[in-house]
Parts: C-alpha cells; sequence; structure tokens
C-alpha cells in the first residue's frame, strides 16, 4: 500500500491522503517495477539468473532515475534500443528488457531473454519498440 507523509490528524490532508491512496496515486518518488513478479517467472528456468535478477529488482525499486545517464551510474552498459532500456544480467549471458518512465517513476517489464534469443530481434516486434 503506497505511503505518504501528510499529517494523518488534519482534517484537509488526511481526507486527501485517504482518497489518493484508495485511487491508487503513490507520493513517493522511486521507481515502481510492474510485472517483477512475471520477470521472476521468466528467470525461473535459469537457476544461475535467479539471484542476479533479486539484486536487480531490490535495486531498481529503491532508484529514483530520471535519466539514461543516471541508471548508467548504476548499470553501465544499460542502454536505449527504440523506447526500451536494455540491461545485461550475469555479465552477457542474459538480457533483460524493459519500458523506463522516468517522468512517471514507473518500470514496466517487457522481456528476458537469453543472449541468442536477444540476438534474434523479434523483441523489436513488440508494438511499443
Amino acid at each position: 500500500m503506497p505511503s505518504a507523509s501528510v499529517p494523518i490528524n488534519s482534517s484537509l490532508t488526511s481526507g486527501f491522503h485517504y482518497a489518493n491512496l484508495r485511487l491508487g496515486f503513490r507520493f513517493e518518488n522511486i521507481m515502481h517495477f510492474i510485472s517483477a513478479g512475471r520477470l521472476k517467472q521468466a528467470a525461473f528456468q535459469y537457476p544461475d539468473a535467479t539471484k542476479p535478477i533479486q539484486a536487480f529488482c531490490k535495486i531498481i525499486q529503491q532508484a529514483q532515475w530520471q535519466n539514461l545517464l543516471e541508471v548508467q551510474q548504476v548499470y553501465r552498459d544499460a542502454e536505449a534500443v527504440g523506447n526500451f532500456t536494455i540491461f545485461n544480467i550475469k555479465g552477457n549471458k542474459y538480457r533483460l528488457i524493459l519500458d523506463l518512465d522516468y517522468c512517471e517513476q514507473i518500470a514496466y517489464f517487457k522481456y528476458f531473454l537469453i543472449h541468442a534469443q536477444y540476438n534474434r530481434d523479434k523483441w523489436k516486434n513488440d508494438p511499443y519498440y
């Protein structure tokens, strides 16, 4: 459940706070990772990727990235390709493809691929690419 730093005893702000929480608005300025569960499920078939994916999820859910340069301060090899951001996982063995919305602080999971799948470029057929 999202949280906000508004005084609970204030009649004006507490009503606003409650209404916005019910509508799903977020007040923190950290990245919200949509479909992290789908990523973990996709990576499940590659046991050697489990720990790197868990570490990635932990980092991204605490991130406050405003642009690709800030992402690259943490993930040096991250690159923008089309509308997506590509991350190398476990060296260059796996590719994680996300759609990062810096304004809304939302990361959308798109694909988790082994390097050979990534090179086939089928992921580029995604309508949002």
